[in-house]
């Protein structure tokens, strides 16, 4: 039964996404924004209009989840901070050595995600 119970906890935590904020400009503060306001970028390049860089967001989720729940939490975040856009720099698997330990120790293993919160000067942008 204990081994039941701890299993379902672990389900439960790993279905979660939890995300951080580490601000890059304090100077510069921006009015929340709606989740779906915020464009997701594949990379840097993408961009073709002047940003400024908000703040560096980092989820962690469960790795059987799909990416979506980690960029959607992360929009969520970069809207809060009046973030127009978001750049998205990693989502990394957890390693094969995770992977065998969450198997064999009932362990949750994290997918996680690195991804920059921006605000995009659409005035003049002719993209």
């Amino acid at each position: 039964m204990k081994r039941y119970v701890c299993l379902l906890f672990i389900i439960i935590l790993s279905g979660c996404v939890s995300t951080s904020v580490t601000r890059l400009d304090y100077s510069k503060n921006y009015p929340p924004v709606q989740p779906d306001q915020v464009k997701v970028y594949l990379k840097q390049g993408d961009v073709h209009c002047k940003y400024d860089k908000i703040a560096l967001i980092k989820t962690k989720t469960g790795y059987g989840w799909k990416d979506e729940k980690s960029v959607k939490a992360a929009r969520n975040k970069a809207a809060s901070l009046g973030a127009n856009g978001l750049i998205l720099e990693a989502i990394k698997d957890p390693s094969t050595g995770d992977k065998i330990a969450s198997a064999l120790l009932w362990t949750p293993a994290y997918k996680k995600g690195t991804m920059v919160a921006i605000h995009v000067d659409t005035t003049g942008c002719s993209k």
